[in-house]
């Protein structure tokens, strides 16, 4: 009976392994350019989850993130609220080293045009001076343009003409203090977090707002912001499926990445 109990606990066991999902990093031959586009990154295979599309790979000395997002409501939620990247390079699920940007805007200090035009909301350009946040490389976060940051990070962001949102991050591994030897046997995994959009009250508008909600002509930023699929209310209001999305946290693990640790020779 002990027999076969243990033989009954060595099955799930090996069960529960083979279920445990790995990404399998593919080794990038020649540099990648971290310019918001997809153009080098053809040779490799994308994954989709939460609505976004990614992709990880590395060489000896970097490791390079690449999200394509073509979903509106991720669009405004990260033009709004920021993208944050977490990494653990334990393999596990800890929020050790951040990287957010852009960063979160303040609802209160936006311009009237802009959060009244909905294609203001989420346009993305490749901006030089766009800021990041850096937590966990260093006892302090450290903010500042994110072209200039000590750690030789790169990060670019930028929309095409179809309204696709590509984000590159390009990370060395010396920043993580760690070289490519360190993963032979070990695992890494990042966090994509999307914050939700906090929506201004009632009675507590931005500056230039106009009054009039729903039916007003006044009302929400975005005319077309969430609009579902039977249509919008008076004034281009987005029902409340529409807003309850927008509100949303969007958020994912991409766990147990093995890095590639040797380009591969073909016979």
């Amino acid at each position: 009976m002990k027999c076969k109990i243990r033989f009954i606990i060595l099955i799930e066991a090996l069960l529960l392994y083979g279920c445990k999902s790995v990404y399998n990093s593919s080794y990038q031959y020649d540099p990648l350019s971290i310019d918001g586009t997809s153009s080098d990154w053809q040779s490799v295979q994308l994954t989709e989850k939460e609505s976004v599309f990614y992709a990880v790979t590395n060489d000896s000395a970097n490791i390079y993130l690449m999200l394509n997002i073509n979903d509106d409501n991720l669009q405004k939620k990260i033009f709004m609220s920021g993208l944050s990247v977490w990494i653990d390079p334990a393999g596990k699920r800890n929020n050790q080293l951040g990287i957010i940007c852009p960063i979160k805007k303040d609802m209160g200090k936006m311009n009237r045009g802009s959060m009244q035009q909905p294609n203001e909301m989420n346009r993305f350009t490749k901006n030089p001076l766009i800021e990041a946040e850096f937590i966990g490389f260093e006892e302090k976060s450290l903010t500042c343009i994110a072209s200039s940051n000590p750690y030789g990070i790169e990060i670019s962001i930028n929309s095409d003409e179809n309204r696709h949102l590509f984000y590159e991050l390009k990370i060395p591994l010396r920043a993580l203090k760690k070289s490519i030897s360190d993963f032979k046997n070990q695992q890494l995994s990042f966090e994509i977090e999307i914050d939700g959009i906090d929506m201004p009250q009632m009675g507590n508008r931005p500056d230039g707002m106009g009054a009039g909600m729903p039916g007003g002509t006044g009302g929400m930023p975005g005319g077309n912001m969430g609009t579902p699929p039977s249509g919008g209310r008076p004034g281009n209001m987005p029902g409340n499926s529409g807003m309850e999305e927008l509100q949303y946290t969007t958020k994912f693990w991409i766990k147990n990445i093995n890095l590639s640790q040797t380009k591969q020779t073909c016979n």
